[in-house]
C-alpha cells in the first residue's frame, strides 16, 4: 500500500498534527512542503492547485473503497460467526 497519499491529502485538509516515523526499503528522494506554502502555490496557480486537489481525491477515493472493502469482509466474517454460535 502506497502510504504517501495518505500523509499528503490528510495532513492539507485538516488542521490535525500528526508525526510517523518511516523507513524506506530501497533509497529514495523525498522532500518536505510545509502546508502554508501549498495553500499559496494553490491560491497563485489555480492549474497546480487543481491537478493537487485532484490527485489527492483520487487518492481519497481509492483509500475509500479499500475501506469499506474491509468493512464489507469484515461484515460478513462477523455474520458467518454469529451464525455458527448459534449451532
Amino acid at each position: 500500500r502506497d502510504w504517501s497519499s495518505d500523509v499528503c491529502s490528510s495532513d492539507l485538509l485538516s488542521s490535525t498534527v500528526r508525526s510517523a516515523t518511516v523507513e524506506a526499503v530501497t533509497p529514495l528522494d523525498a522532500i518536505e512542503i510545509q502546508k502554508n506554502y501549498v495553500e499559496l502555490i494553490t491560491k497563485t496557480n489555480m492549474h497546480i492547485g487543481a491537478t493537487l486537489f485532484k490527485n489527492m481525491g483520487r487518492a481519497l477515493q481509492g483509500q475509500l473503497r479499500f475501506t469499506n472493502n474491509d468493512v464489507q469482509n469484515l461484515t460478513v466474517a462477523v455474520a458467518l460467526a454469529s451464525r455458527a454460535l448459534r449451532k
